[in-house]
């Protein structure tokens, strides 16, 4: 009978902990989310803004006369595009390194749990089948 015991008790460890784990990874698929939507939002305002600017520089150069396709405009218009896909790209980059960390982070914490449900359920003498 103390088998049983010991195995059923092994058992109720191990399946807690496996529930453990699944939340787990659930929790930081949601961080990964998080972290997915904040960037969609933030590259969204970047881009309305930077749409803001230009339309504003084109209104002030058309009120005063000067087409908005001249050359000393448009190197200006194109230097703050380009900034702000810059700016963009280097917000992905951050992003991109933050998801891969939480995602490392994710599995070592599970292959972690996995090993000490293991070694719990063999140090407490339940047979296997």
């Amino acid at each position: 009978m103390a088998g049983v015991a010991a195995a059923t008790s092994a058992g109720v460890k191990g399946y807690s902990q496996v529930k453990n784990i699944v939340e787990n990874q659930r929790l930081k698929k949601n961080e990964i989310g998080e972290v997915k939507q904040n960037q969609y939002i933030d590259i969204k305002k970047q881009k309305n803004l930077l749409d803001s600017q230009l339309a504003t520089r084109r209104a002030r150069l058309g009120a005063m006369g000067i087409a908005s396709s001249g050359g000393s405009n448009a190197a200006v218009q194109n230097k703050t595009i380009n900034d702000a896909y810059e700016g963009i790209g280097n917000r992905q980059t951050a992003d991109a390194k933050k998801i891969s960390s939480i995602r490392k982070k994710r599995n070592d914490e599970a292959e972690d749990m996995y090993i000490e449900s293991a070694q719990k359920i063999l140090s407490s003498g339940a047979q296997i089948i």
